[in-house]
């Protein structure tokens, strides 16, 4: 099973989220994350305890999700898959703090809040198992500069591809990639 943790104001009906539904491999759980961090780990937790009961999980997360996904790898020692990954949330989301930002998958907005980022900041993925870990990056990613998610995980398997987006333009043509990571982690 693979749980896909969505980005900062996103949720599980992200574009990236749905492209997973079509993929066959494995099962893939979409979350629907609080915008407050400490509400959406406890999501993540009892859904990865509850999900690892039946069958192994690989967790998938983009943007702020993939800083949730290092956390979670790191704490129960699982696989993660890492799109235009947020490596400091706690320094990119500042500047959104009291200031009302639109919802891009929900009706509505978020205004974030400084507690939200000391919630962030308390969280760490030191010591994750980075040979357990896929980074998918675009190098035109404007929100987050790629060269800090492969200066924090040089173990890590990587896959730089030139221009793109924070988006991840083309997720859907980089699923052969997942699978190969997927089948080589849940057959470890």
């Amino acid at each position: 099973m693979i749980i896909y943790l969505h980005g900062f104001a996103s949720s599980k009906n992200s574009h990236k989220a749905r492209q997973m539904d079509s993929f066959k491999p494995a099962k893939v759980l979409a979350l629907d994350l609080d915008e407050e961090p400490s509400k959406a780990l406890i999501l993540i937790e009892s859904t990865i305890r509850s999900s690892l009961l039946n069958e192994p999980v690989v967790l998938m997360g983009s943007s702020l999700g993939g800083y949730y996904a290092l956390c979670m790898a790191r704490k129960f020692n699982l696989s993660a898959i890492l799109i235009n990954p947020s490596i400091k949330p706690y320094e990119t989301l500042a500047r959104f703090v009291g200031v009302e930002q639109k919802n891009f998958s929900k009706s509505g907005s978020v205004i974030y809040k400084q507690e939200y980022i000391d919630q962030l900041k308390s969280q760490s993925f030191d010591g994750v198992d980075q040979t357990k870990i896929l980074l998918m990056l675009q190098t035109g990613d404007k929100d987050l500069d790629y060269r800090i998610a492969l200066s924090h995980l040089p173990q890590a398997q990587h896959y730089v591809q030139e221009g793109g987006s924070h988006a991840f333009d083309d997720f859907e043509k980089n699923f052969d990639r997942i699978e190969t990571f997927y089948n080589q982690m849940v057959t470890v």
